[in-house]
């Protein structure tokens, strides 16, 4: 496979893939072992930061918000001032949704290294996130919803990035099929379940785009793809590839993701361009 494609597919690996120090884009990336526990928000290891998770499971009466991904959904940073503080954009979506009137509570079921088909398994990061020790994150959502659906207020599903990493070697036509298979019939079960419930999709963003700026053009057409599946199943597309790699003021890069780090990841701003993204999606209240 072409460099461009596996710049792309390394875009959003789970938890702990780096950017090169070079700034060259490496021809392959190896997703990295899920690493031992090492308290309850991560695990240790060398550049590893320890986050807290975010959110909580619903309880009744409060009215809630379902966030269903990977490790950006989950807050994985290796910036070792975050320790101890979770940046993810689904907090600061909570925070905006409370300034709107609306207070919902968040419960977060992302886990890093997750990919569409690991998401009725077993995520390989489970041991970052302890309530997935025990089942899969569509089990986690779909007993959320089972437990409290009469409070749920909406859904944002942001999966998929994992998926691209895992094909390095194989057909790009094929590998977006796959993707937008499993991401229908994410959807398709997760309407059924919460038959009036508005659902947000999210596409990918492209952090290697200084280095190979050529992978834009490749992923374009994988998140048009994902924002026509969105228009057709979902309520509402979040267009994290815009936020970052296309700011409207024109944000270096390198303030969105966390380069400092050599990690793909992003940074404070970043998170919050992916927050800004998915509040744009969210219907209007009726």
């Amino acid at each position: 496979m072409c460099l461009c494609l596996a710049a792309l597919w390394g875009a959003h690996a789970g938890s702990g893939v780096t950017i090169p120090a070079s700034g060259h884009v490496p021809a392959r990336v190896t997703p990295p072992a899920p690493r031992a526990a090492a308290g309850p928000g991560g695990g240790g290891g060398s550049g590893h930061v320890v986050v807290p998770v975010a959110g909580r499971p619903p309880r009744p009466g409060i009215p809630w918000f379902l966030t269903i991904g990977d490790s950006i959904t989950f807050g994985y940073t290796r910036d070792p001032a975050l320790a101890g503080t979770n940046i993810t954009w689904a907090l600061r979506l909570e925070r905006m949704l409370a300034a709107q009137g609306r207070p919902w509570r968040l419960y977060d079921t992302a886990c890093p290294g997750e990919t569409t088909l690991t998401y009725a398994a077993r995520c390989p990061g489970w041991r970052t996130v302890p309530l997935l020790a025990a089942e899969s994150q569509r089990s986690a959502a779909l007993d959320a919803i089972a437990a409290d659906g009469a409070g749920l207020r909406l859904v944002v599903v942001a999966l998929g990035s994992n998926d691209l990493l895992q094909q390095l070697n194989g057909d790009p036509a094929t590998t977006q099929a796959d993707l937008l298979t499993h991401l229908e019939a994410i959807l398709d079960e997760l309407r059924a379940a919460a038959p009036a419930v508005p659902i947000v999709v999210a596409d990918s963003y492209d952090p290697f785009a200084l280095g190979a700026p050529h992978t834009d053009e490749v992923l374009t057409p994988i998140d048009d793809a994902i924002g026509a599946l969105a228009a057709r199943l979902g309520d509402g597309f979040a267009d994290f590839h815009a936020a970052v790699n296309h700011p409207a003021d024109g944000a270096p890069l390198c303030r969105l993701i966390d380069c400092a780090d050599l990690d793909i990841h992003p940074t404070a701003l970043g998170q919050d361009r992916l927050s800004e993204a998915v509040m744009r999606a969210i219907p209007p209240p009726a």
